[in-house]
């Protein structure tokens, strides 16, 4: 399946995995590249909250 396919909620549900894993990953990962994971997690989060309201 495409990610031009998949309804908001799907969409939403893929960006809430990934950023799980993401957070997981960040919670080893040495501490600049767990600065520069948050960082960029938060910027995409920030960027998609207006297309859920």
């Amino acid at each position: 399946m495409k990610i031009a396919d998949l309804s908001n909620d799907q969409l939403m549900t893929a960006i809430i995995k990934a950023s799980n894993k993401l957070l997981k990953y960040a919670t080893t990962a040495p501490e600049d590249e767990r600065r520069e994971i948050l960082f960029q997690l938060e910027s995409i989060l920030d960027k998609i909250k207006p297309a859920v309201r």
